[in-house]
């Protein structure tokens, strides 16, 4: 692999659905600490990048590294990356702070742990106020602001945001 040490990203990528070119040898490749933005049109590939750098998705070429790690065959639970979708998919009958540690659970990370985490980036958001609301009590960008608080208490080697 070529790259920064620590690189995120993928190398020579190339991605074929029904016999038409999704993405076709794509290499972006940032280092340990960087911000890569990915801008295009719409249908141009960008959230299915993401989607395969989280590993939602299988590239048929090339590789995806995670902080100097290959990860290209690694299921997306190994690849310690969080995704904050453009909606953010929030399980509706679970309350915001249910919501906010609901991967957490899954990772079985200890509850009182995963308690502070929730309740820290709660804080840090704003979101005290929030935390015993079902996410059909709250404005599209309350509901945005959930998502990317879920994110941000796995504690992620890397962070896509589509």
């Amino acid at each position: 692999m070529t790259g920064p040490t620590g690189a995120t990203g993928v190398e020579g990528l190339t991605l074929v659905r029904d016999g038409a070119p999704v993405l076709t040898d794509v290499t972006l490749l940032a280092g340990d600490g960087e911000l890569l933005v990915v801008l295009g049109p719409s249908g141009s590939g960008k959230s299915t990048l993401l989607r395969v750098i989280a590993g939602l998705a299988r590239a048929d070429r090339g590789e995806v590294l995670v902080r100097g790690r290959r990860v290209t065959d690694s299921p997306p639970g190994e690849r310690h990356v969080a995704m904050v979708f453009e909606s953010a998919a929030l399980v509706p009958f679970l309350d915001v702070a249910r919501n906010l540690g609901w991967g957490l659970a899954a990772r079985k990370v200890p509850t009182a742990e995963a308690q502070q985490r929730v309740t820290g980036r709660a804080r840090q958001l704003r979101l005290g106020r929030l935390l015993p609301r079902r996410p059909d009590q709250l404005s599209e960008g309350e509901r945005g602001l959930v998502g990317i608080g879920r994110a941000l208490v796995q504690v992620p080697d890397v962070f896509l945001l589509d």
